[in-house]
């Protein structure tokens, strides 16, 4: 085979050592917190009406349009727990509902607080309704079917609401979603393994694999490039009787 050109592999820059290790510190940081924050929440839940909750917020996706134009269907609502007493007539309360056969998470408007002393049994209740006027959820107007259940149902109460972050947790929140965030710094490390090892197997122009072995030849070629004529005269003679040299040791042994 004939002799040819290695390219001699060249180290990572320190751009993509940095790259690499913020992709692999980013893919073990987020299956750590969401796992993590998957068993925090659902043991919260089951003290909380099957809400997770984290350190006493949680984030409920609206599924009605009780509460429009407030509230938008499949928007999120991020609800805080708070003192009973901290409450107020217009704040927007979330709730177990077990009214009408019905058992999940409700949001609605206050419209009416009773104090533990005027009930007399030492809880508040609060009496709530929709907003919408014009839903399709509750034959026509929400603010005319009213609620009423005791501060054990509360939930917490609506602190801050979010379209964008509303498509962003139903994404994240379905298998696909999650697989997909975890497959951007996983995929950047596959991508780049594998142009290193493409970059590695690389052949020449005659489709013979360039290895790192030939790596003397290049060295070689390039000592007697610079070499002038009477020295490589010089050189071919030292090597020839070097060569006969040796013969002639052999044919003594």
């Amino acid at each position: 085979m004939s002799e040819k050109t290695v390219k001699e592999k060249k180290p990572k820059s320190k751009l993509r050592k940095t790259l690499e290790w913020v992709f692999t510190g980013l893919f073990a940081a987020l299956l750590v917190f969401f796992a993590g924050a998957n068993i925090y929440g659902q043991i919260a839940a089951k003290d909380n009406y099957g809400v997770p909750s984290y350190f006493g917020y949680s984030i409920l996706v609206v599924q009605t349009d009780s509460m429009e134009p407030e509230y938008k269907v499949n928007s999120t609502v991020i609800v805080q727990k708070v003192d009973f007493d901290k409450i107020k007539i217009d704040d927007d309360l979330t709730f177990f509902w077990t009214g009408d056969g019905l058992n999940y998470p409700m949001t609605h408007r206050v419209s009416a607080i009773k104090t533990p002393e005027e009930s007399g049994d030492g809880h508040y209740y609060f009496t709530t309704h929709g907003i919408n006027k014009e839903s399709s959820q509750c034959a026509g107007d929400c603010t005319g079917q009213t609620q009423y259940f005791s501060d054990n149902y509360v939930i917490g109460k609506v602190i801050g609401n979010s379209v964008f972050l509303g498509g962003v947790f139903n994404f994240l929140t379905q298998w696909y979603g999650l697989l997909v965030l975890l497959l951007i710094p996983a995929g950047y490390l596959i991508v780049t393994s594998i142009m290193d090892i493409s970059r590695a197997l690389k052949t020449d122009e005659n489709g013979e694999i360039i290895t790192t072995a030939q790596n003397n030849t290049v060295q070689e070629d390039s000592v007697l490039n610079n070499m002038s004529e009477e020295d490589r005269k010089r050189l071919k003679e030292e090597l020839l009787n070097q060569m006969l040299e040796e013969k002639g040791l052999k044919k003594d042994e």
